[in-house]
C-alpha cells in the first residue's frame, strides 16, 4: 500500500495543475473563480482521504487503488488533451509523445504484473520494476510539459 499512496498524491496534484492551466485566468480575480478553484482543491482532497479510508479498509484488494488511480489518469487525460489540442505549439508534439510512450508502456508491464503475476513470476518483478521506472520519467516530462505550458 505504501508505494501507492505516492502514485494518488501525484496524480491529485497534477489533476489541480492540469486542471488551473485549462482555466481562463484573464478572470482570475474573480470571486467566483477564486472560490471554483478553493472548491475543486478540497474535492481533489476529500477524494483523497476517501481512497486512503477504503484502500486501508481493503488492505488485501488492490481494486479501491486501481480504481482510483485509473479514474485520476482519466481525468489528467481529459485535461491535458484538450490543453494540448488548443495549443500550436511544435513542441509540445514531441512532449506528448516521451509521456505516452514510457508512461502506458509502463502501465501495460504494471497490468500484466497485476493481473499475471504468479504465471510469470520471475518475469514479473522485473517487470514491477520496469513500471516505476517508466512511469516515473513519464511523470518527469508531464510535471515538465506542465512547467512548459503554464502561463507566463
Amino acid at each position: 500500500m505504501l508505494d501507492e499512496l505516492p502514485m494518488i498524491l501525484t496524480s491529485l496534484v497534477l489533476v489541480y495543475i492540469w486542471w488551473d492551466l485549462k482555466i481562463d485566468h484573464a478572470d482570475a480575480m474573480n470571486p467566483m473563480r477564486r472560490n471554483l478553484k478553493r472548491a475543486v482543491a478540497v474535492a481533489l482532497f476529500l477524494y483523497g482521504i476517501l481512497t486512503f479510508i477504503v484502500m486501508g479498509l481493503f488492505v488485501a484488494s488492490p481494486l479501491p487503488m486501481n480504481l482510483s488511480y485509473i479514474c485520476l489518469v482519466a481525468v489528467m487525460l481529459y485535461l491535458s488533451v484538450s490543453a494540448y489540442l488548443q495549443s500550436k505549439d511544435p513542441i509540445l508534439d514531441q512532449l506528448v509523445w516521451w509521456i505516452v510512450v514510457p508512461f502506458f508502456g509502463g502501465c501495460a508491464c504494471w497490468l500484466v504484473e497485476k493481473f499475471l503475476c504468479l504465471q510469470l513470476l520471475p518475469l514479473t518483478l522485473y517487470l514491477h520494476a520496469v513500471w516505476h521506472l517508466a512511469a516515473g520519467y513519464g511523470t518527469y516530462v508531464f510535471i515538465t510539459t506542465n512547467v512548459y505550458m503554464s502561463p507566463r
